[in-house]
């Protein structure tokens, strides 16, 4: 089911539904605003009082779109959730070599390193740096 579609008429199945909601790496792909909030209401929508909703995306002070099939927002874009009943918990970096192909390798080479990349990512997160523009973890919370 798209997330960004209308629901189907029994949209009463689908309410206060999930416990969790994991959308990681997943809404930037939702370059049309309208569709994206749309994906944000039916969220809303499918979460449980006291659910949690997880989402990776930029959250920089203005969006970015790096490709035709991305768009990097920010926070502000996503208040509609607060509007929603759902409470953001925290914001955490998540990515900063994961989310770059190493251009001086190959695809071939690329793909088999990304554990090592995970392992730097997981050390730079634990150092606190770099705060800045790369990927990080929503984390909210539907209030009860």
């Amino acid at each position: 089911m798209d997330i960004s579609a209308e629901f189907p008429a029994n949209q009463e199945s689908f309410a206060k539904e999930f416990d969790i909601i994991n959308i990681l790496n997943v809404i930037f792909h939702i370059v049309d605003e309208a569709n994206f909030e749309k994906a944000l209401e039916n969220m809303a929508v499918c979460l449980k009082e006291g659910g949690y909703l997880f989402i990776s995306d930029y959250f920089g002070d203005t969006g970015v779109s790096p490709a035709r099939h991305v768009k990097f927002r920010s926070l502000e874009r996503y208040q509609i959730l607060h509007q929603k009943g759902i409470k953001i918990l925290e914001i955490v970096p998540i990515y900063y070599f994961m989310k770059r192909r190493l251009d001086i390798f190959s695809l071939q080479v690329n793909n088999p390193i990304s554990p090592l990349l995970f392992i730097f990512d997981s050390i730079i997160n634990k150092l606190e740096w770099p705060k800045g523009d790369d990927i990080k973890l929503l984390i909210d919370r539907k209030l009860g």
